[in-house]
């Protein structure tokens, strides 16, 4: 078989879009690994929220290891949430006070914790269109480091809630 070296170009690209749309861009949370070091637990004030209703969010990290730990972030901040209907693996908006081009370093001692928090106007994009109205339904939020940390240190805990009319 004859390989044309036109086709040999395209690996590199074929090579990255790969190894990208599997997870380098560290957007989602942590894994769900019982030994990751830190835990990244949302909540909120309550789990059900009128449809146009702000939710307000806080994202809590806990080193749960005997050890220093670091986390690192691509942004001013650590809180990034993103929101993903129940049922579906892609999110439909992210929230948080993520401020890009900074790269912010925190070390948590052992059974330290950080907070942030933040508020989703419970807006979305569809079909390319911004700031539409998220339908009544159920929703996970979820940790969404914008990191350079990596996601098996983070065992993720996410909350559901679910937005009425």
């Amino acid at each position: 078989m004859k390989i044309s070296f036109k086709c040999l170009a395209w690996l590199p690209v074929v090579i990255f879009s790969l190894f990208c749309f599997s997870g380098c861009g560290g957007s989602s949370g942590g894994t769900n690994a019982p030994d990751a070091p830190i835990e990244a637990r949302i909540t909120t004030d309550k789990t059900t929220y009128r449809v146009g209703e702000p939710v307000r969010a806080t994202l809590t990290f806990r080193n749960l290891s005997t050890s220093e730990q670091t986390l690192r972030s691509g942004s001013s901040s650590f809180l990034r949430v993103s929101v993903t209907p129940v049922g579906q693996t892609e999110p439909i908006s992210f929230f948080g006070n993520a401020g890009l081009g900074v790269i912010t370093t925190i070390r948590l001692a052992p059974g330290q914790t950080k907070q942030e928090s933040g508020t989703w106007n419970q807006t979305i994009i569809v079909n390319g269109q911004n700031n539409v109205q998220a339908p009544a339904g159920r929703y996970i939020l979820r940790s969404a480091l914008l990191q350079q940390t990596p996601p098996e240190k983070v065992r993720d805990v996410p909350l559901s809630i679910t937005l009425v009319n």
